[in-house]
């Protein structure tokens, strides 16, 4: 039995559908009832919910964590992994986030660190996964108005400057952590996951422009009105925050945002999907 917490949101959901294509029993812990591929098992609860989770992880012998950023999360976390060592799953698998540090400047890096001190505290088996920023995200991930822009307006609205990001195809990141959880041999690993090359907006945007057959400009507002309008779009204020930390390291040339790994090609033995062939998906 494989567990996915965090198993009806975008990566979590895929990580699923793959388990269910190898064959896989899987069990799903949400917070609330989502539709679920037949044959998978649902449990709802939260990362505070101490019984629900026990009630989630028990009799399983693996598990894949996804969890949101928030400002608890090592605390949520830890819970989920501590009840998982306490009942027996051998083998927790956890999506991180590239270059997750304690002394980040940006929160969501700083979070992500502190939560994997709690995994490794936990005492089982593990692997972390840390992906680089989704190709998903940045073509209409926060807002469907983002859709919108690009292909009604020729703006991407991605203020990193010139910097260059190694984005991945989130499908990637699930495919890497399905074979972690079902293959030997990546106990005790970390795995830093990107795309197959190191772009920046501009140059996102003129792969859209090709693929739409129109002029799509990158839109590189200040990060105060990039901030405007990401609270607009109704995120809450901590993660407009965190992402406005995020992007300043973007346009300050961020060195580890711009690696590209060999990770997907590794692990899968399948070449990393790149912008173009996403675009081509998306639009």
């Amino acid at each position: 039995m494989i567990v996915v917490v965090g198993g009806t949101g975008n990566v979590g959901r895929e990580v699923v559908r793959r388990l269910c294509a190898r064959g896989e029993k899987v069990r799903v812990f949400a917070r609330a009832r989502q539709p679920v591929p037949d044959g998978v098992e649902l449990v709802t609860g939260d990362l505070a919910d101490l019984p629900a989770l026990e009630g989630a992880l028990a009799g399983a012998d693996r598990a894949f964590f996804v969890s949101s950023p928030v400002p608890r999360a090592a605390e949520l976390q830890g819970n989920a992994f501590d009840t998982a060592a306490r009942v027996g799953v051998r083998h927790v698998v956890r999506s991180s986030v590239l270059d997750a540090s304690h002394d980040s400047p940006a929160r969501l890096l700083r979070w992500h660190a502190e939560a994997e001190d709690r995994l490794l505290a936990a005492g089982t088996a593990w692997t972390i996964v840390r992906p680089n920023l989704f190709l998903q995200f940045v073509l209409g991930g926060y807002a469907p108005e983002q859709i919108k822009q690009i292909t009604g307006q020729g703006v991407l609205l991605q203020p990193a400057g010139e910097g260059r990001v190694s984005m991945v195809d989130r499908r990637d990141l699930a495919a890497v952590a399905v074979a972690a959880l079902t293959c030997e041999g990546h106990e005790g690993r970390r795995y830093d996951v990107t795309g197959p090359e190191a772009l920046t907006m501009g140059e996102l945007a003129q792969k859209l422009s090709t693929h739409l057959g129109g002029k799509v400009t990158q839109a590189d507002p200040p990060l105060a009105e990039f901030a405007e309008q990401l609270a607009g779009f109704g995120l809450p204020a901590f993660l407009t925050e965190g992402l406005v930390e995020l992007y300043q390291l973007f346009r300050d040339g961020y060195p580890a945002a711009a690696q590209v790994t060999d990770a997907v090609e590794v692990v899968t033995g399948r070449r990393a999907r790149s912008a173009d062939d996403v675009i081509a998906e998306l639009f």
